[in-house]
């Protein structure tokens, strides 16, 4: 296949191609490729972008697609899903993770990466904390359920030793992570939550009490 200049940088620049995936296309290095970019003056995307870039192109990864119109209903699950990080969430790392227990509150957490952050079902991975106390089987079964992550989804579980009694009591399935990697969407979401802080602070409410 010819290289030619002017595909090479519409592949890159419209299409949103990685530079290796446009390299095997043309079976050429992926040293060629940037030459040609910076030859067209193209700015290279930042690592993050590339990455992305690279996931959706060599992997068929989708990004995430915020909500851009909310209905009163979604914007509760907004603040909902805010919140929920605010307390629960990383806020390191640049991946999205929030871990709780209570099957209500992922559920929330679900719905908020799903249809207001438009995150694909196929992109979130979990990790399940339990004791030795617990069944694995019985707990991905559960959280499974509860998120509809498929069990493929499920990183190795994180094994805690129990110190005295029990936990199971206080935590009968465990801990689950809901993990998200993309450093854009964990950027957006911390900045939903900085939005927010300064709204209550504007009305007044860091001094009600």
């Amino acid at each position: 296949m010819i290289l030619d200049e002017e595909t090479v940088v519409n592949l890159y620049r419209n299409e949103n191609l990685s530079v290796m995936h446009i390299a095997g296309i043309f079976s050429v290095s992926w040293y060629q490729i940037e030459k040609i970019l910076r030859k067209n003056k193209i700015s290279k995307r930042s690592i993050p972008d590339a990455i992305t870039s690279h996931n959706i192109t060599k992997y068929g990864l989708k990004k995430f697609l915020p909500r851009k119109y909310l209905s009163q209903k979604d914007e509760l699950l907004k603040v909902a899903g805010v919140m929920l990080y605010s307390g629960e969430g990383t806020k390191r790392r640049g991946t999205v993770a929030l871990s709780n227990s209570n099957p209500d509150i992922i559920k929330v957490f679900m719905k908020f990466l799903h249809r207001i952050c438009g995150v694909q079902k196929d992109r979130i991975h979990a990790t399940i904390h339990m004791y030795e106390d617990h069944t694995y089987s019985e707990l991905i079964k559960f959280w499974s359920g509860v998120t509809q992550i498929p069990y493929t989804q499920f990183y190795k579980p994180y094994l805690h030793i129990r110190k005295k009694g029990t936990y199971r009591s206080l935590s009968k399935y465990g801990t689950i992570s809901i993990q998200y990697s993309d450093k854009k969407l964990h950027t957006l979401i911390l900045t939903w939550i900085d939005e927010y802080h300064k709204s209550l602070i504007q009305k007044g409410y860091d001094n009600y009490f």
